[in-house]
């Protein structure tokens, strides 16, 4: 990977780090903790910093905006290792901090002229570990069922989608429902930990909802993309 463009090693990086994070899951599932996920998650995030080290920012360094999403990965992993004992509001707390952080790192990139390729990937993908941590713990404690997983597992799916996609395959750019659909089941997921029962339940299924449609979008997105691919070659 090392003579690849960033995009292309972002790509790549993503499809591994999917699949060591489904066989995390498997793991963790089995023994009814998160920290396979958690191990996993780290290892595989150093190796993304490290070997993107050249191409943080448009100026070099590692930057603000990618600190504070460092720092929201660290929380991420936090509630993996540290808060099973803890209270479900406690956990929501934590959600809600990492979730308003994820607004900081985006307006400090556009503010100091550091956004980047990596810094939109790392965040994303910051993003879906959150996910993948929250509803596992929502579902391991039994606050919700096994359905609560299906947003979790989204993200590494598509990513294992593209791999028999095209070269000139293209994802789904960022659009306006998918951050809406992120930002509602941020929320639904902070009130299923802070109101176990109807209450958390609905908010997390209408969340997972809104999220499922958006992924259907890009799926169908990449799968039309695909179409014109071949016939084009």
């Amino acid at each position: 990977m090392a003579g690849d463009s960033v995009d292309t090693r972002l790509d790549i990086w993503s499809r591994l780090h999917a699949i060591g994070v489904l066989a995390a899951i498997g793991i963790g599932d089995v023994f009814w903790t998160l920290r396979p996920i958690g191990a996993w998650a780290l290892a595989s995030f150093l190796y993304l910093i490290w070997h993107c080290r050249a191409n943080w920012t448009p100026h070099g360094s590692f930057g603000l905006a990618n600190g504070v999403t460092a720092l929201r990965l660290a929380l991420v992993l936090l509630i993996a290792y540290c808060m099973r004992a803890e209270p479900g509001r406690a956990i929501a707390i934590m959600v809600l901090s990492i979730f308003v952080l994820d607004g900081v790192d985006g307006w400090l990139a556009r503010r100091t002229g550091s956004a980047s390729p990596f810094g939109a990937h790392f965040d994303m993908e910051t993003d879906a570990l959150l996910v993948l941590i929250a509803t596992q713990e929502l579902w391991q404690r039994g606050e919700l069922g096994i359905w609560i997983l299906t947003s979790g597992l989204l993200r590494y799916l598509y990513m294992l989608y593209s791999v028999f996609l095209p070269k000139r395959a293209l994802p789904m750019p960022p659009s306006r429902f998918g951050r809406a659909a992120f930002s509602a089941l941020a929320i639904g997921i902070v009130l299923a930990f802070t109101f176990p029962g109807p209450l958390g339940a609905i908010a997390a299924g209408a969340g997972t909802l809104l999220v499922g449609i958006s992924f259907a979008r890009s799926f169908y997105w990449t799968w039309l993309s695909m179409t014109s691919a071949k016939s084009d070659a």
